[in-house]
């Protein structure tokens, strides 16, 4: 798992996703001699992303869609760690933590009444 968040700290696949989606507006911009050129680091960000993952990089109408790079990513991670849990209680908490909206009490909000007790909103 901390690759992942390497990748994100490193601006790894987020820079990926800005660049499929900016890339049609990057050349009708840019002079006819530099749109021609490649960027490099794109290239290069996305070679790592393709090492680290494992996995092939998303079709070019999904390239823009960050979502789509992070799945990839947590699928192959999810797929190395699991057959490596040293017991099933570690199994599942790896099954419970990837299941769909494991996640969703991160987006709650702690909201204070006017009797000064909190509750979640």
């Amino acid at each position: 798992m901390a690759s992942s968040f390497t990748a994100v700290r490193n601006g790894g696949r987020g820079i990926l996703a800005s660049a499929a989606l900016t890339h049609t507006h990057q050349q009708c911009i840019l002079p006819d001699g530099i749109n021609a050129l490649e960027d490099q680091s794109v290239r290069a960000r996305e070679e790592q992303w393709l090492k680290m993952s494992g996995s092939v990089r998303p079709t070019n109408d999904q390239q823009h869609i960050q979502q789509v790079w992070d799945g990839l990513m947590v699928k192959e991670q999810e797929t190395q760690l699991l057959p490596q849990a040293p017991s099933e209680v570690d199994r599942a908490r790896l099954l419970t933590a990837s299941s769909p909206h494991s996640g969703d009490w991160l987006s709650t909000c702690i909201s204070y009444c006017l009797d000064g007790t909190q509750t979640v909103c």
